[in-house]
């Protein structure tokens, strides 16, 4: 997540440095929405800084949040175990509104929802 836009510049600075240091994976720009302190990610998923991991699962419930750095064979396995899960070994409960923040992913990403 490319959090302080503001601050690194424009969208264009952006996309220089995701080309310079060759990354092709999808990066968003958080948004902050008018008259908020945190952008809507962060406010989203409750989150206090970066970095925070968060993991979720094919069916879009919110599986991991964790603040600060985590190793990274723990989060390779966390990553491994989700992606190896099928349809029937997915959690009963899905997200709501009082249990945590609902997203959907697909094949282009997570979304809140």
């Amino acid at each position: 997540m490319f959090e302080h836009h503001e601050a690194q510049g424009t969208r264009a600075a952006l996309e220089a440095f995701l080309h310079e240091y060759r990354i092709t994976f999808p990066v968003g720009i958080d948004v902050r929405d008018e008259g908020q302190r945190l952008p809507r990610t962060m406010q989203t998923y409750q989150m206090q800084g970066t970095p925070t991991t968060i993991l979720i699962d094919r069916a879009g419930n919110l599986r991991k949040q964790k603040f600060g750095r985590d190793d990274d064979m723990l989060i390779g396995a966390e990553i491994m175990a989700l992606v190896s899960e099928s349809a029937v070994d997915l959690p009963d409960q899905v997200a709501d509104s009082s249990s945590g923040p609902k997203s959907a992913c697909d094949d282009n990403g997570c979304r809140i929802a």
